[in-house]
C-alpha cells in the first residue's frame, strides 16, 4: 500500500498516464523519498505488465445458443401465458368460446322443463305447445322439451330442442310434407348437446356480425 490514500490514487493515475507534467514530477520526487510508495509502485507495474501479456480470449460463435440450450425449458403454463400476451385477440376469442361452451352445457342439462318463445296466440297444455290456425308468428320460434301441434304459421325458423311436431288427433309424428308449408324458414331439430351448441354458436356469431357490421 502507498503511504496514504492520495498517493495511492496518484500511483494508479501515473500508470494510466493521467497525471499532468507537474503532478508527475511531484509524485516522482515523492517516490525518491518514500520507500513504501516505491515498493507499492513496483507491485502495481508488475501487475499491469502481467495483464498486458494476457492473450485475448476468443468467444465461440455458438456460445449464446449453447447457453440458451442449457437453460430450463419453459413450462406449459409459461408458454400459455406467453401466447396470451402475444395474441390477446385470439386469447379473448378462446375465453369467449370456453364460457359459451360452459354456459350452454349447463343450460342444456339443467333445464329439462318445457320452454318456448313468447307469443300471445300460442297455447300450452301440459308438455304440449299448440300453434293454432289463427296464429301468425313473425320471426323465429324456439320450443324446448315439448310436443308441438303446428296448425298456424311461423314466418321464420322453427327450432325444436328435444321436441317434435305431432298430429293434433293421434299424437303421431307428422311427416315433413305435412308441416313444411306452415314454416317459411327452416325447421331445425336439435336432440343432442353438440347440435344445440352449434345452434347457439351460429346464433351468437350472427349477433356478433350484426354488431360489428355497419
Amino acid at each position: 500500500m502507498a503511504c496514504n490514500q492520495i498517493f495511492e490514487e496518484e500511483l494508479h493515475r501515473l500508470l494510466n498516464s493521467e497525471l499532468t507534467h507537474d503532478e508527475e514530477n511531484c509524485l516522482k520526487h515523492h517516490l525518491m523519498e518514500c520507500k513504501e510508495c516505491q515498493t507499492h509502485y513496483q507491485e502495481l507495474k508488475k501487475v499491469d505488465h502481467q495483464l498486458l501479456e494476457i492473450e485475448d480470449v476468443q468467444i465461440p460463435n455458438d456460445l449464446k445458443q449453447n447457453i440458451l440450450n442449457q437453460l430450463p425449458k419453459d413450462s406449459k403454463t409459461k408458454k400459455f401465458s406467453k401466447s396470451v400476451k402475444e395474441h390477446p385477440l385470439i386469447s379473448a376469442a378462446v375465453v369467449f368460446f370456453i364460457m359459451l361452451f360452459a354456459s350452454t352445457l349447463s343450460s342444456f342439462h339443467s333445464n329439462q322443463q318445457m320452454s318456448l318463445s313468447k307469443h300471445e296466440d300460442v297455447i300450452t297444455e301440459g308438455d304440449r305447445v299448440i300453434i293454432p290456425k289463427s296464429a301468425i308468428i313473425e320471426g323465429d320460434f324456439i320450443v324446448r322439451n315439448a310436443e308441438v301441434v303446428l296448425e298456424g304459421k311461423v314466418k321464420g325458423n322453427l327450432t325444436l330442442v328435444n321436441s317434435q311436431i305431432v298430429d293434433s288427433h293421434n299424437h303421431h309424428d307428422m311427416q315433413v310434407a305435412s308441416w313444411s308449408h306452415h314454416v317459411d324458414g327452416k325447421v331445425v331439430e336439435i336432440d343432442q348437446y353438440f347440435a344445440w351448441m352449434y345452434h347457439k354458436v351460429e346464433h351468437e356469431f350472427k349477433n356478433f356480425l350484426s354488431f360489428v357490421t355497419p
